[in-house]
Parts: structure tokens; C-alpha cells; sequence
């Protein structure tokens, strides 16, 4: 009986212990263990972009509470994401003077153009190179399990956003995390270019006959006003 009861102890203060360790330590230590190390966000060409939608998700409470995350460690995100904001914070006055350096200089207009587009590339690398201590630090925080939502609901945020080409684009960034062979990514690029003409033909007719049915819903005077207000098409869609 004292055998058991001792072990009842024993296996009490276990789990007492377990629940006092932070929440994002565990998951550091189950990231740091697991057979997967892939990073989830490693394939993604403008982290930029993953990064803001991804701090989105992060800031809706009812996201938070689909990727189960506790407060230690929506704590640590918050400062993960304070720090990144406070590097870029930090050097856009540099960028931006430089740019305006170059508008006020006796350049032609072919010379500035190629080194405004040259300062701007070394921007969007210094952001991208900042990004990269937010996604390790998130996979130290989080979870597998939440990590593989999180990277869903990035996907779905995506293309939730996107139409025409970037919507394509969406689906090229999916391809890039499903290791195809060279061969098969090859293939459905091309065929991707192909569906995405399709699909930006079908919505262009979609949203012109939107618009016309928008029109046809006006009392006919109001109609006429209408498009006299809008004007001859000029911007294809």
C-alpha cells in the first residue's frame, strides 16, 4: 500500500512539473527532437508578404484559438514580430534617403531607374534577411501539429487574397513544398501558366457581366448616368 501510494506521489508531482514547464520550451524541445526538421517556411520566394499574412493569422483571436496557442507563447511570438518591425523601422530611413539622393542627382533617367531598382533589391534581401530569426524563433514556439495548421491557413489566407496570375502564383509556392521531381515541376508550371489564362478569361467575362447586370438593376435614367459617370473603358481588368 505505502508502494502505491509513493508512486501516486511520484506520478502527481510528474505531471505538476510538466504543467509548470513553459508551454513554447516543450515545443522547443520537441522541434529540436523530431525526425522533421524541414523548415515550413523555407521554400516561400517573398517571405515578405508569408510574413505579414502569417502576422495577421497571429493577431485574430479566433485563429488563436484554432492553433490552440497559450499565452506564453502568443508572448514570445508578439516580441518575435516587435523585434523584426523594429529592424525594418531602423533602416527604411536609410533606403528612403537614398532613393531621394538619387532623384536629385544629374543622372539620366536610365541610370537612376537601374540604381533606385538596384537599392531596392538590397532593401527586400535586408527584409528577407530579417525575416528569418521570426520563422526559426516560430518553430521553436510552436508545435508540429500547429506549425502544419498554421502553414494551412497561410495557404488558404493566400488564396482567399489573390485572383488572375497571383492566385496562380499561390499554387507555384504549394508546388514548391510537394518535392516534385524536376520533370513534374516543369510540367505543371506549364500547365499552370495555361489554367491561369483560362481562369483570368473566364473572370474577366464574369466581373464585365457583374457589372452589366449591376447597371440593368438601375432604373434606365440612373443607368445612363452611370455610365456616362464611369466613362469609355479604358482599364481592362
Amino acid at each position: 500500500m505505502t508502494h502505491q501510494v509513493s508512486g501516486l506521489l511520484a506520478l502527481s508531482l510528474t505531471v505538476l512539473m510538466l504543467q509548470l514547464i513553459p508551454h513554447s520550451l516543450i515545443a522547443q524541445t520537441i522541434n529540436k527532437t523530431g525526425q522533421d526538421q524541414k523548415s515550413p517556411f523555407g521554400n516561400w520566394e517573398n517571405k515578405r508578404q508569408i510574413l505579414q499574412i502569417c502576422g495577421g493569422i497571429l493577431a485574430d483571436s479566433d485563429a488563436i484559438k484554432e492553433l490552440e496557442i497559450v499565452d506564453d507563447q502568443r508572448r514570445a511570438i508578439t516580441s518575435a514580430y516587435e523585434n523584426f518591425r523594429s529592424r525594418i523601422r531602423d533602416c527604411a530611413p536609410e533606403f528612403k534617403r537614398r532613393i531621394l539622393q538619387l532623384s536629385r542627382s544629374d543622372l539620366s533617367e536610365a541610370e537612376r531607374i537601374h540604381l533606385e531598382s538596384k537599392i531596392l533589391a538590397e532593401r527586400d534581401e535586408k527584409v528577407k534577411s530579417d525575416a528569418e530569426p521570426v520563422f526559426k524563433q516560430l518553430q521553436e514556439i510552436l508545435l508540429p501539429q500547429q506549425l502544419e495548421r498554421l502553414r494551412q491557413l497561410i495557404y488558404q489566407r493566400l488564396l482567399l487574397a489573390k485572383s488572375g496570375h497571383d492566385r496562380t502564383k499561390t499554387f507555384l509556392y504549394l508546388a514548391d513544398d510537394l518535392e516534385l521531381s524536376k520533370k513534374e515541376l516543369s510540367q505543371f508550371k506549364k500547365d499552370a501558366a495555361t489554367i491561369g489564362e483560362n481562369f483570368n478569361e473566364q473572370l474577366v467575362k464574369l466581373q464585365q457581366k457583374h457589372d452589366q447586370e449591376m447597371l440593368n438593376a438601375l432604373p434606365a435614367a440612373a443607368s445612363k448616368r452611370a455610365k456616362k459617370l464611369m466613362g469609355k473603358l479604358y482599364l481592362n481588368y
